[in-house]
């Protein structure tokens, strides 16, 4: 509505009261409600999609005809163009896990554990059928400075402290028999890259 004064058209001057604060702070938290329902309820089908991919991941990995079948696949393993294929020329996917082997002591975690034959077993049975073994640069930098490698009783001191060392070093000698305090670390991954768990052999001049 406007009106006429002196030749010059009035509008009228619109009223716009600011918002309350107490306005503002529901508005902020109904706004706060409904991320927080929206968050909630995407964690809710993560959950329930990671659940099923791990489902179908056991059964899969639980499966004694699958996991047979690509351990059966005969080598020696080849190259045909970009694909990797086995003597019968069928392609080998790689499916692998880590061993991680970097840590404080040095050697590949678990030996206190399981013995290496179980464990390779357990990687063989799940499925996998590559390895990625991992080391520490730091023993190869202590063996270099150093002129040859240390024994297990001494990693696993330094890492560790004497008293949870030596823990640790009774508990490896016995899942890994094959093992003495004075085996070296070299010799464990040696032992490993072999899968075997009978027979001590390999480098000792570390």
């Amino acid at each position: 509505m406007s009106y006429t004064e002196g030749g010059v058209r009035i509008l009228p001057k619109l009223c716009c009261r600011p918002p309350s604060i107490f306005t503002m702070s529901f508005v902020a938290f109904r706004t706060l409600e409904t991320l927080f329902y929206y968050f909630i309820s995407k964690m809710v089908f993560f959950k329930s999609t990671l659940e099923g991919l791990l489902t179908a991941a056991l059964f899969i990995s639980s499966s004694p005809v699958l996991a047979a079948k690509r351990s059966l696949q005969p080598l020696p393993l080849s190259r045909n163009d970009r694909w990797i294929v086995d003597a019968n020329n069928n392609h080998v996917p790689f499916v692998g896990i880590n061993w991680p082997g970097a840590g404080e002591t040095m050697l590949p975690e678990g030996l206190g554990y399981q013995s290496i034959a179980n464990i390779v077993q357990k990687i063989s049975q799940t499925g996998f059928n590559a390895v990625r073994l991992t080391f520490a640069i730091e023993m190869v930098d202590d063996i270099l400075d150093n002129g040859g490698d240390v024994t297990l009783s001494n990693t696993l001191s330094i890492a560790l402290g004497e008293a949870n060392g030596a823990a640790m070093l009774g508990k490896i000698l016995s899942n890994n028999p094959q093992f003495t305090a004075n085996t070296t670390r070299l010799q464990v991954f040696y032992v490993i890259s072999l899968k075997n768990d009978k027979t001590l052999t390999g480098p000792t001049g570390y």
